[in-house]
């Protein structure tokens, strides 16, 4: 899952040539077609447009230099920020700048403002499911707090 999209990530395959409304665990998306370019919709009380994409073939150093930049570079917000999604069966769990976001199956959303480390590290045992070890490396790495 890409933490960039948020609540907007496809929680599981749709149909590429089919324009109708197309339902997932996690929401309702369609794809449009014209000419040779794509777009992901997302059903919010309105189709609003998640991305546009062209199928085409991408060197595999393309990716690997885009991948290495973010999780490298020292400007990169990955780099700089700790930034968490999640997805179940029940909603989608995001986390930044010291925000829980729950969004749950049904539309509802409900933010939760994370003021201490005691409350950070619940949420990302018991949200997330980090195990200790993992925290204590996010900790050496990151400045989460």
């Amino acid at each position: 899952m890409d933490c960039g999209f948020g609540t907007a990530t496809l929680t599981s395959p749709i149909l590429l040539n089919k324009e109708d409304q197309q339902q997932t665990p996690n929401g309702i998306f369609k794809i449009s077609h014209k000419k040779e370019t794509y777009t992901l919709w997302m059903w919010k009380e309105q189709w609003l447009p998640v991305y546009r994409f062209i199928p085409e073939h991408v060197e595999p150093i393309d990716l690997d230099i885009s991948n290495w930049y973010l999780s490298t570079h020292p400007d990169s917000h990955f780099k700089n920020r700790l930034i968490l999604s999640k997805v179940d069966e029940n909603a989608r769990y995001t986390y930044t700048d010291h925000v829980l976001n729950i969004r749950s199956a049904d539309g509802e959303k409900e933010a939760v403002t994370i003021e201490n480390d005691i409350q950070l590290y619940e949420i990302l045992m018991n949200t997330f499911g980090l195990k200790e070890n993992a925290i204590e490396t996010l900790k050496s790495k990151i400045r989460i707090w």
